[in-house]
C-alpha cells in the first residue's frame, strides 16, 4: 500500500531508519578501502561520487557515520519515503531522475558537489538491475570529481523483492563487508564515444567491487589483499 500522507511518510521513514540502525548495530562490520582516504565515514578534503547498486543501498547508509553527503532521489511519490529517510540520516536528498526533473536535479547536484560527496544508485530508479547508466560519468566530467565504486554484502541476509530489483538487508549478527574501489578519474568535456566507453569501465569496476564484497561475505577470500594479488584471469572469472 502506498503512503500518500506527507506526515505518515515522515513517520514511516523515521521508524524504518530506527529499526535499521538497531539491526546494523548487531552486525559485525568491516570496511575495506582499496585506496586510502576515499571512505566518507571520516571527514575528507576531496569530495567524491559514490555509485552503489540499488539493491545494496542500505549498506552505505548504516555501515558508519556519514559525513557531508547528498544523494539523488526519484521525484515519484515512492521517493518521498526515501527522501525523508535520508533526511533522518543527515543526507541531503536532491529530487529528480533521468525522466522527471532530471536537468534541474543535475544542476543541483553540480552545485552541491562543491561542498559534499554524492551517492548515486546508477541502475535506478527503474532498472535494469545492476546496469550502469551514463549519468554518473557525465556528472563526474562536469564536476571534476573522481568516482569511487562501492560494494557491500552480508554473510546472511534477507532480500526484499521489488518490481525490478531486490533490497538486501543483513540478518542480525551477520558479518557485513563494505568495500570501496580505487578512485576513477573522469576527464572533462567528454565526447559521446568517450562517455560510452567510460560508462562501461565504471560499470566493470562497480561490478568488481561488489563481487569483492560478496566473496568476502561468503568466505571465499579473507581480505582484499588476496583479491588484488590474484592473476587477472582469475579476477575476470570471479
Amino acid at each position: 500500500m502506498k503512503i500518500r500522507s506527507r506526515l505518515l511518510n515522515k513517520f514511516a521513514a523515521k521508524c524504518t531508519v530506527g529499526l535499521l540502525r538497531m539491526l546494523f548495530r548487531t552486525t559485525r562490520i568491516r570496511i575495506h578501502p582499496m585506496e586510502a582516504r576515499t571512505v566518507a565515514y571520516e571527514p575528507l578534503d576531496e569530495k567524491f561520487l559514490y555509485p552503489v547498486w540499488h539493491d545494496s543501498l542500505a549498506f552505505p547508509l548504516f555501515c558508519g557515520p556519514i559525513h557531508d553527503m547528498s544523494t539523488l532521489v526519484s521525484q515519484h511519490r515512492d521517493g518521498s519515503l526515501l527522501a525523508f529517510a535520508m533526511e533522518s540520516l543527515g543526507v541531503a536528498a536532491v529530487r529528480g531522475s533521468s525522466s522527471r526533473g532530471g536537468a534541474r536535479a543535475v544542476r543541483q547536484l553540480i552545485d552541491s558537489a562543491k561542498q559534499v560527496h554524492i551517492t548515486i544508485t546508477p541502475d535506478g530508479p527503474r532498472g535494469p538491475k545492476r546496469e550502469l547508466k551514463s549519468g554518473i560519468v557525465f556528472l563526474a566530467s562536469h564536476m571534476g570529481r573522481r568516482i569511487v565504486p562501492v560494494g557491500a554484502a552480508a554473510s546472511r541476509c534477507w532480500r526484499l523483492h521489488g518490481s525490478w530489483t531486490d533490497l538486501v538487508i543483513p540478518k542480525p549478527f551477520s558479518k557485513v563487508h563494505f568495500v570501496t574501489g580505487k578512485a576513477i578519474t573522469i576527464p572533462a568535456k567528454l565526447s559521446k564515444d568517450q562517455l560510452r566507453d567510460l560508462t562501461v569501465i565504471v560499470e566493470q569496476q562497480l561490478h568488481a567491487t561488489q563481487s569483492c564484497a560478496e566473496r568476502l561475505a561468503n568466505g571465499l577470500i579473507s581480505s582484499i589483499d588476496e583479491l588484488l594479488a590474484e592473476p587477472p584471469a582469475m579476477k575476470q572469472a570471479a
